[in-house]
């Protein structure tokens, strides 16, 4: 029901900054099913739905994790740093990168390219003992041979680079870069496919945000361009269910149901918003999943800091924040059922 949709958002590059292909495709899939659909100056995009009652939004973000060109050698090598918040000095590169193909952008379009590091043929005893990889390790190999060759492409300092992955399916489940958070978006636009025209207990709006991955730069000025009464976030959910994670530190699992959850390293979420999805769950016999998200932030954080009752529903995820995040239809579609069940029930 929803891997087509899910590979194709998630393929579509959006690196923080860089969202406006995932943004056009939104307003292009949302504009036939929405009574309006509009973008704010800095690229956010709102769609009003329809229906009548409170003013309730879901939420999910538009944009990808990314590194950026930090500086690019005479030899056509780009060394790299953080694209998505922190600084080299007191945050560790994240070492999924190593060895991937990814893509960076240049004045006309994304080119690929592979991330590079020394293997252990060529390190010296110094660089093998040294343990966990640092910034200057790895860096990223477009294939050329001069820094002209590379500017020619329109890359520079500041340009993006995201996963190279291929959305696939993977034994049960379906495995890629960018389910954080296109999969949040694949499921307002199923809504909107099969709510068109519906009688809804809400008055329904969505927006699909900019800059989450640094900040929750985009979801700061949702409520000025609508007074919504509650939110909901859609977002990716923390498992614990494979080897080094203990249950007890992380009590969730791919296959079990969406999940809700109470409080991340930012903010507790409404109880008030949750219940309803609690109940609607229930209607639908629909198993969820409860959590606390240790090391986690939200678009969520910025509505509620704004005033506005906010839950955060997530879709369980392994391996967040790499090239192969790792997700169940089945939740997904568990997750699609309750806020159906909600949006046409109350």
């Amino acid at each position: 029901m929803f891997f087509d949709l899910i590979k194709e958002y998630t393929e579509i590059p959006g690196p923080v900054g860089h969202e406006d292909l995932v943004a056009a495709r939104m307003v292009a899939d949302w504009t036939p099913l929405c009574e309006e659909v509009w973008q704010n100056r800095i690229g956010n995009v709102f769609a009003k739905v329809g229906g009548s009652g409170p003013k309730l939004l879901i939420t999910a973000h538009l944009d990808e994790i990314n590194l950026l060109v930090k500086s690019i050698t005479e030899e056509g090598f780009c060394w790299l740093t953080h694209g998505t918040g922190g600084s080299e000095p007191t945050v560790a590169p994240n070492t999924t990168y190593v060895g991937q193909p990814v893509l960076v952008k240049g004045a006309r379009g994304y080119h690929p390219g592979q991330i590079g590091m020394a293997t252990g043929h060529v390190r010296t005893a110094a660089q093998r003992s040294k343990g966990a990889v640092d910034w200057d390790d790895f860096f990223l190999d477009l294939g050329l041979t001069s820094r002209a060759e590379v500017e020619s492409l329109g890359i520079r300092p500041g340009s993006p680079v995201i996963f190279g992955a291929e959305t696939r399916r993977l034994g049960k489940y379906i495995v890629g870069k960018a389910m954080d958070d296109r999969v949040g978006l694949a499921l307002m636009t199923q809504l909107a496919r099969e709510l068109k025209g519906r009688n809804l207990q809400y008055e329904l709006y969505f927006a699909a945000t900019i800059q989450e991955e640094v900040g929750l730069g985009g979801s700061l000025n949702l409520p000025q361009e609508v007074n919504f009464d509650l939110a909901i976030a859609l977002e990716i959910g923390l498992v614990g269910d494979i080897p080094t994670v203990k249950d007890s530190y992380m009590p969730t699992s791919l296959g079990k149901g969406p999940i809700v959850a109470h409080k991340d390293a930012r903010i507790h979420y409404s109880e008030a918003v949750a219940e309803r999805l609690v109940a609607a769950a229930q209607r639908v016999e629909q198993p969820l999943q409860h959590a606390v998200f240790h090391g986690f932030g939200s678009d969520g954080d910025s509505l509620i800091r704004m005033g506005v009752p906010t839950a955060l529903f997530t879709f369980p995820t392994r391996y967040t924040h790499s090239p192969y995040e790792m997700i169940s239809e089945q939740d997904v579609a568990g997750m699609y059922n309750v806020l159906r069940e909600l949006l046409l029930n109350g």
